[in-house]
């Protein structure tokens, strides 16, 4: 709860000081925009392992956004390990109103994760397609969601064992980032 109250007035102190600037541009046209999952923050709303933590979305034309994630840990606790995951897509502009974005695209992404304790190596590849909403909170920050459908393929290599099961691939067709909330800042 404290997490939620402090997330609340961080937001409120921001798009005050943001609404008292009028040399600033509206948010709708600028370049570009730098984004952040807060949806670990907010303990109620479940992270999808799809989710990311940094967003960068660079406008190519007054519709089209080319887009990028990135969410990374590194830890040599044996319980954790490495982890990568990197995402490249675009997204187009349906609808644009004064304090609301409705959008649509495609993202690839990829990820590799080794744990300390054993010597399985993960990879996952596929591609997202989603539909987006951004609200306007001020003329330079943004919150917004992107529910989508992911088709993943998962590779499990581990090179010590001689199990056929542990070097194996499947597929996974399913909905992710359900619950996503990203808070975003234009310029």
């Amino acid at each position: 709860m404290r997490k939620l109250l402090i997330l609340i007035v961080c937001l409120f102190v921001v798009t005050t000081l943001h609404a008292q600037d009028s040399t600033h541009t509206d948010a709708r046209y600028s370049k570009n925009e730098v984004d952040i999952d807060v949806t670990s923050i907010l303990t109620f709303l479940k992270k999808d392992v799809q989710s990311y933590a940094i967003y960068y979305r660079r406008s190519l034309s007054p519709k089209f956004r080319f887009r990028t994630a990135l969410n990374f840990a590194v830890s040599d606790d044996n319980d954790k390990g490495r982890y990568i995951d990197l995402s490249l897509g675009i997204d187009k502009s349906i609808l644009k109103a004064n304090t609301y974005k409705v959008y649509y695209g495609t993202d690839f992404f990829g990820s590799y994760s080794k744990g300390n304790f054993q010597p399985n190596q993960n990879y996952k590849v596929g591609a997202g397609l989603f539909i987006g909403a951004t609200y306007f909170l001020s003329k330079r920050l943004s919150i917004s969601t992107e529910p989508r459908l992911n088709f993943t393929y998962f590779i499990y290599r581990n090179p010590s064992s001689f199990d056929p099961s542990a070097n194996n691939e499947t597929y996974e067709i399913g909905l992710g980032t359900i619950g996503l909330l990203i808070i975003g800042f234009h310029f």
